[in-house]
């Protein structure tokens, strides 16, 4: 059974001086939802939402291959219940940072799995918020698993997308 840890972190935008390695593209598409406060996109509800991650979509709106952005080994791949849907979390090599993947619609990798950035980790999809329409939620999490509190803003994979 996995635990879901709420840890407030604050941002932190160090990836890249954590590891020096550059990111691999995690799916074909473009940013449709950026990191940080939004519309509530939630069917009736209004006001501002924070947005913990980045939504990335095809203009096709067919399913498309998710990949892992950096190495690290699969902790979860699983549904989870909730608007998340089908997801898959990697804790990166090396670091104290949890990657997750959400909404897929398929998902190609297992608990324990070590994968490589570029490795195929599933396929886009909409479980969980399935009013959102097909896309890939990604996010990435300092100190835990940390699954409702913004901190950390995934502003190297957005810099893949300009």
């Amino acid at each position: 059974m996995m635990v879901e840890i709420l840890i407030p972190l604050g941002i932190y935008l160090i990836t890249k001086y954590m590891t020096g390695m550059k990111p691999h593209k995690p799916t074909p598409g473009r940013i449709t939802s950026p990191y940080g406060y939004r519309n509530n996109p939630y069917p009736g509800k209004s006001g501002k939402q924070f947005h913990g991650g980045i939504d990335i979509a095809d203009q096709s709106k067919k399913s498309q291959p998710v990949y892992a952005t950096y190495p690290g080994v699969v902790k979860v791949a699983a549904n989870s219940g909730s608007t998340s849907g089908l997801r898959v979390w990697v804790h990166k090599d090396n670091t104290n940072i949890y990657i997750l993947y959400a909404h897929l619609s398929k998902v190609n990798v297992r608990v324990g799995q070590k994968v490589n950035a570029g490795d195929l980790l599933g396929y886009t999809g909409n479980s969980g918020a399935e009013w959102s329409g097909i896309h890939l939620h990604y996010a990435e999490r300092v100190g835990g698993m940390s699954v409702n509190f913004p901190d950390r803003n995934p502003v190297e994979i957005a810099e893949l997308y300009k």
